[in-house]
């Protein structure tokens, strides 16, 4: 195994490295001050660590199996955890949600808190896969709100009935558009290869096919999708939340909605409501 030093450089440092040269690119013509930018590009000049936190040792709690759950739901989350057991912060939220209580959960970074409440989720979609707006996710940034989305992405991929989508600022508002920022990131991959403008329409073409070939199909990806058809579980945030409660063009996602999920994620403490036990 490779000691600590040699992971830091290569799985912390040469990313962000490769960072740094995907943001800033120079023309050939600049080759020079490339190389003596690039030059500056070391560890020593940007790096003072690594420096090291001790992780914090939570609470074993009760077998998966022990829970009420599915049995998709227990298989996707076996799965996920890769023979890890669930920590007892954990499977005392499960208790409460699936009973259909409100929860809070406030523990450290890296503790399993979206677990807390995607197992819950899935397994009342899989109960009750029928169409209609189910869990509605809100965080305070869009980054966090795309990591999200990777994470409904991994947790659906064996049950393609259910459906997710990401609504903000952010979102395409149709297909094509959608394909247009496909392509314009595509083009931006493809800038420091030398190519004619017909191989890169080409090479363009080809990999938007690719790329729309292995999409998700139960993530819609652009705004008339999710009006057409609302997602069952929609991830947004809360600025964007509000507009969609005020907008008439949004009124369809929310017409013939069964909600009962409310995530609210504000940093470090999550709250999970489940709307019919909310007070009047």
């Amino acid at each position: 195994m490779d000691s600590l030093t040699a992971r830091f450089k290569t799985e912390v440092f040469g990313r962000y490295l490769d960072l740094l040269k995907a943001q800033y690119r120079f023309h050939p013509r600049f080759s020079h001050a490339k190389r003596m930018w690039e030059a500056w590009l070391t560890m020593r000049e940007l790096v003072r660590g690594p420096y090291l936190e001790k992780a914090q040792m939570y609470a074993q709690g009760e077998s998966l199996d022990a829970l009420t759950l599915h049995e998709k739901t227990r298989t996707t989350i076996h799965k996920r955890l890769g023979g890890r057991s669930l920590y007892r912060h954990q499977t005392d939220a499960l208790k409460l949600l699936l009973a259909e209580e409100n929860a809070i959960i406030a523990t450290g970074t890296s503790s399993g808190k979206t677990l807390c409440y995607q197992i819950p989720i899935l397994d009342a979609l899989l109960r009750d896969p029928s169409p209609g707006l189910r869990a509605i996710i809100i965080y305070p940034l869009n980054a966090l709100v795309n990591d999200q989305l990777g994470e409904w992405e991994q947790m659906l991929k064996e049950h393609p009935h259910i459906t997710f989508a990401r609504f903000t600022g952010q979102t395409p508002t149709s297909q094509e558009q959608y394909e247009e920022r496909l392509k314009a990131v595509i083009k931006e991959e493809l800038v420091d290869e030398q190519r004619t403008q017909q191989e890169q329409q080409r090479e363009v073409g080809k990999r938007l096919q690719n790329q729309l070939r292995t999409d998700p199909p139960n993530r819609l990806n652009h705004r008339e999708a999710i009006r057409a058809n609302p997602p069952h579980v929609l991830i947004t945030n809360f600025s964007m939340l509000e507009y969609l409660m005020e907008r008439p063009v949004d009124a369809p996602i929310f017409e013939n909605a069964r909600l009962k999920f409310l995530v609210l994620v504000k940093s470090m403490p999550i709250a999970v409501c489940r709307p019919q036990k909310l007070p009047s």
